[in-house]
């Protein structure tokens, strides 16, 4: 957990950087995280949540927000919502019932189905949060507290889950919501 509010702490320097450094260090986070030939969640997460506050500096299209309610996000959100189900889990039962945690946080009544494991793919969720970064401020708010809801289901917070709610938080642009886990020295990070 320390490493992602640390992460969250050293944001605003990116501030500073010029374009031609942005792009720099874009490329080399993705050097790094490819080294090793696999790419582990916090690689991703660093990433994606670095890539997105240089955006406005790499000439990253400045997309109005356009959708306005969660059925236009569903099949991202679920895909969203799968992935963390299953980052707390190899059990398909207490996956699926971490995701259906996150339905009354979204006011969905109908049981949704979790997504297979294999399914789910680093490019499927950077692809999801692209769209969910298109929604408008409450949507995006009500999937972050449905994240939230999903990674607490089972009371406590593995590192890759805290990791993927913190990514998928600022990817959104939406504060973090301060989770504590279930289990003595679980906690993990605050707002952004």
């Amino acid at each position: 957990g320390a490493r992602m509010a640390a992460l969250g702490l050293a944001l605003p320097t990116l501030d500073a950087l010029s374009a031609g450094d942005a792009a720099a260090l874009v490329r080399d986070l993705a050097a790094l995280a490819g080294a090793d030939g696999r790419t582990s969640v916090l690689d991703w997460a660093v990433q994606r949540i670095v890539r997105r506050r240089l955006a406005p500096k790499l000439g990253g299209p400045v997309r109005p927000a356009r959708l306005r309610t969660l059925d236009e996000v569903e099949v991202d959100l679920l895909d969203v919502l799968s992935t963390l189900a299953w980052a707390g889990t190899s059990d398909p039962v207490v996956a699926q019932a971490a995701l259906a945690a996150a339905l009354p946080a979204l006011g969905v009544t109908k049981p949704w189905r979790l997504l297979p494991r294999d399914r789910l793919s680093v490019t499927r969720l950077d692809a999801a949060l692209d769209r969910l970064d298109g929604a408008v401020p409450p949507v995006k708010a009500r999937v972050v507290e449905a994240c939230a809801a999903t990674v607490l289901y089972d009371g406590r917070v593995l590192p890759p889950e805290a990791e993927l709610l913190r990514a998928i938080a600022l990817s959104l642009g939406v504060p973090v919501p301060p989770i504590v886990g279930g289990e003595a020295g679980e906690a993990s990070e605050g707002a952004a």
